[in-house]
C-alpha cells in the first residue's frame, strides 16, 4: 500500500511539473491593438503580445513610465519601467491587460525593440 502512495505521488509531482513547463513555454500570439481596446475579446488580467510604434512617454517617479503605442489598428496604452523607450521606437510588448478609467491597458512584463 505505501509503494502505492509513493507512485501516485510521484505521478502527481511529475504532472505538476509537466504544465508548469507548459504554461511558462507557451507562445503568446501577436494581436493587434483594436482587439483589446474595443473589451469585446479581451478582459481583465489576460495575457496578450502586441506590437506597435511608441507615439508618446511619460516618465514618473521611479522611472513609472506609460507609453502609448498605435499600430495600424488603434492605440493603447502601456505601464511600465521602462524609461529608455523612444519615440517612434517599435516596440514588442508582452503583459496582462488592465481596466484603469474605464480604459484597457497593458501592464507590461517583457519588452523588445
Amino acid at each position: 500500500m505505501e509503494k502505492i502512495k509513493h507512485f501516485c505521488l510521484i505521478i502527481s509531482l511529475l504532472g505538476i511539473f509537466i504544465l508548469l513547463l507548459i504554461i511558462n513555454f507557451q507562445e503568446t500570439k501577436l494581436i493587434n491593438i483594436m482587439q483589446i481596446s474595443s473589451n469585446q475579446e479581451y478582459q481583465e488580467n489576460q495575457q496578450v503580445k502586441i506590437t506597435g510604434k511608441v507615439i508618446s512617454k511619460q516618465i514618473y517617479e521611479n522611472n513609472f513610465t506609460i507609453l502609448n503605442l498605435k499600430d495600424s489598428t488603434g492605440k493603447i496604452k502601456v505601464v511600465c519601467n521602462c524609461p529608455n523607450a523612444k519615440i517612434n521606437q517599435t516596440l514588442t510588448i508582452k503583459g496582462r491587460t488592465q481596466k484603469y478609467q474605464n480604459q484597457m491597458q497593458i501592464s507590461a512584463d517583457k519588452i523588445k525593440t
